[in-house]
């Protein structure tokens, strides 16, 4: 780690790392006395609905967030060779959409431009590839595996 790192691309690595944050968030239930009341209010299969859409949202918000990665990506002008086999212009342009619907208002609750991403096929899974494969380039780039090992840490 004796290269100085540029801040653009710990920027971007913030910005992977929120992200990640909200991935994580959507598959880790919540330890909350107060949700598991509501929950048990509602009912199993409406508390079961609610516990759905929640994760629903989380999830836009995750696939939202990817994009502001993809974007800094490019405005870096960086390469890598797994990142770049997966940013297919339309999928990139939906997704483009897609944030803007989450992040912008939208007078519709369900504009083209959510539906625009979700119904191209394997969306999810096109997301979650390109999740992982920024975190690879992320990791090499940054050295993060360096600088774990010189703090005594090691990856969980």
């Amino acid at each position: 780690m004796g290269a100085t790192l540029d801040p653009r691309l710990l920027a971007l690595h913030t910005h992977w790392l929120t992200a990640d944050s909200v991935k994580y968030a959507i598959f880790h239930e919540s330890s909350d006395p107060k949700d598991a009341k509501i929950l048990a209010k509602l009912g199993h299969d409406l508390g079961q609905l609610a516990k759905m859409h929640s994760a629903m949202w989380r999830l836009s918000v995750f696939h939202a967030l990817q994009y502001v990665v993809i974007e800094g990506y490019k405005q870096l002008a960086e390469s890598d060779q797994d990142v770049d086999a997966l940013l297919e212009p339309e999928r990139v342009d939906a997704l483009r959409l897609f944030r803007n619907a989450i992040f912008h208002y939208q007078p519709q609750p369900f504009s083209h431009k959510l539906l625009e991403f979700l119904e191209q096929p394997e969306a999810a899974d096109w997301a979650r590839k390109l999740h992982g494969a920024f975190e690879r380039y992320l990791r090499k780039r940054l050295d993060i595996d360096t600088g774990l090992a010189l703090l005594g840490l090691t990856q969980t």
